[in-house]
């Protein structure tokens, strides 16, 4: 028979406590580690989702400032059919349209003028048939409106009534065009309905404002331009 001293029986007794409390203690570490780790689990899983929707957002945002921008009237206007051999500086050639468009009161109404190279016609040797375009930035769209408009108006403006100092034989009729300035997407546009609407019968299409319209009949109604004097 084994006597055990009370001293010891009372410090096993402690022991064996202790290990029980260590044992819940453990248990108790372990559901709060488990715990914790499905928090972060279910965190990591939100933050994933809301990046994913945040990148998501910012295309969407990205997308729609670009279509807005599209969709958005810009001031720009394009002479096209200036020959190569002129030799007038841009704001001459614009001076010379606007005054032959009897809108002198507009010299002043644009921001910049850009050179736009373009490809010749024939062969890239014979000068004569060589030309370029500007692109004109006005101050406001009314402003760009009024003046194609009024080439409307007018109709048709050769080479040699703007340049009768060039003189260049085989050039002189050919035409200056004045149109609104369009991004190639909505140019290209343009060009699709254009080839659509005469499939169909249609006799009119024009852009205006970034804007496609399309006339059955080839009647033409024309805005009065901006009072300027």
């Amino acid at each position: 028979m084994t006597i055990i001293d009370p001293t010891m029986q009372d410090l096993l007794s402690a022991i064996n406590s202790f290990k029980d409390e260590l044992r819940e203690d453990i248990s108790s570490i372990k559901r709060d580690t488990e715990a914790t780790r499905n928090d972060v689990a279910a965190l990591t899983s939100t933050v994933q989702q809301n990046t994913a929707a945040y990148r998501a957002l910012s295309a969407d945002m990205a997308y729609l400032k670009h279509a807005m921008a599209l969709a958005r009237p810009t001031a720009e206007l394009i002479i096209n059919g200036i020959p190569a051999q002129c030799g007038l500086a841009h704001q001459d050639i614009l001076i010379r349209v606007l005054t032959h468009l009897r809108l002198p009161g507009f010299h002043n109404d644009f921001i910049s003028i850009n050179k736009i190279d373009l490809k010749p016609n024939g062969s890239s040797r014979d000068t004569t048939r060589q030309y370029f375009a500007l692109k004109v930035l006005c101050k406001s769209v009314e402003i760009r409106n009024a003046i194609i408009e009024a080439k409307r108006g007018l109709g048709t403006i050769t080479v040699l009534e703007l340049f009768p100092e060039l003189s260049i034989n085989g050039f002189n009729a050919n035409k200056i065009y004045v149109n609104e300035f369009l991004p190639s997407s909505t140019y290209a546009l343009l060009k699709k309905a254009k080839t659509a609407a005469k499939n169909a019968g249609y006799k009119r299409v024009w852009a205006r404002n970034g804007n496609i319209f399309v006339r059955k009949v080839a009647l033409r109604s024309y805005l009065s331009p901006l009072n300027r004097t």
